[in-house]
């Protein structure tokens, strides 16, 4: 955040380290947004109306009470954690969203999309602990297809073979 604020204006971006890096959030948000977004977004129409002609709109999902970017991203989360009760570092957002995105079995690949890591494999070495089951799942799966195959029978009732 602050290196974006620095320099170009509001709406200037660093410099991307890799294509990877580079998201585009909008193409992966939800079609409905939850509710404390929807919230939000009350929030700042009434916050514009409010501010009158001095609402600055550069088109913040999060803004200050008169429409600029938050400068301050620590002090904001701060109170944010202190109102909501919660004990989370901001970070620890990332990190919840890639665990919660990976137990509800979304591909490792759209997963690390969305992080911006370059490699799936930042994303299975970085969350692997979230997946303890993957083995078992699999294991189950196997045995599953296994078994639907060796009870298959031709016309005759005779088996078939595997198939391959």
């Amino acid at each position: 955040m602050r290196a974006a604020l620095r320099g170009g204006g509001p709406c200037a971006r660093p410099p991307v380290r890799s294509n990877c890096s580079q998201r585009f959030p909008s193409r992966f948000a939800p079609d409905e947004p939850c509710p404390l977004l929807a919230r939000n977004v009350v929030d700042l129409v009434e916050a514009r109306l409010a501010a009158g002609g001095s609402y600055a709109d550069p088109g913040l999902v999060f803004a200050t009470s008169v429409g600029t970017p938050i400068r301050n991203l620590r002090r904001s989360w701060a109170r944010i954690k202190e109102l909501a009760g919660l004990d989370v570092r901001f970070h620890d957002l990332r990190h919840a969203h890639a665990t919660l995105l990976l137990q509800a079995n979304v591909h490792p690949k759209i997963v690390a999309e969305r992080l911006g890591h370059s490699r799936v494999e930042l994303t299975l070495n970085t969350y692997s602990h979230v997946l303890p089951g993957l083995q078992e799942e699999a294991a189950a799966k196997l045995d599953a297809v296994l078994v639907s195959n060796s009870l298959a029978t031709d016309d005759r009732g005779a088996p078939i073979a595997a198939r391959q």
